[in-house]
């Protein structure tokens, strides 16, 4: 797939447009890209990218660090429903596991 351009925050609008319409494999990589962008910065649109990577992920079935991206999301934009619900999700799919196919990263 053709590599998108814009800032972080753009790139995880992009994402998101697609995530919304169920073509998860699709926004996986601008979410990926946005974060490699944003990470550290403690904003909102890192917050917000780490849910969206973190909730792709689920319906992707890779648990991947999807734990510590919504905590660290909610670290950023404090507690939200959506967090709480893709919290309960990754304890049930992924049981004890955090690291899920292709192991563990550092996003």
């Amino acid at each position: 797939p053709p590599t998108a351009r814009g800032s972080g925050a753009q790139l995880n609008d992009q994402g998101f447009a697609l995530m919304r319409q169920g073509r998860y494999a699709e926004a996986l990589p601008l979410f990926e890209q946005a974060l490699e962008e944003l990470r550290g910065s403690g904003t909102l649109p890192e917050a917000y990218t780490l849910y969206n990577l973190a909730f792709t992920r689920l319906q992707l079935g890779d648990c991947t660090d999807v734990r510590r991206m919504l905590d660290r999301s909610q670290r950023i934009q404090g507690r939200r429903a959506e967090i709480d619900r893709a919290r309960v999700q990754a304890n049930s799919q992924c049981g004890g596991d955090n690291s899920g196919p292709g192991g563990g990263g550092d996003d």
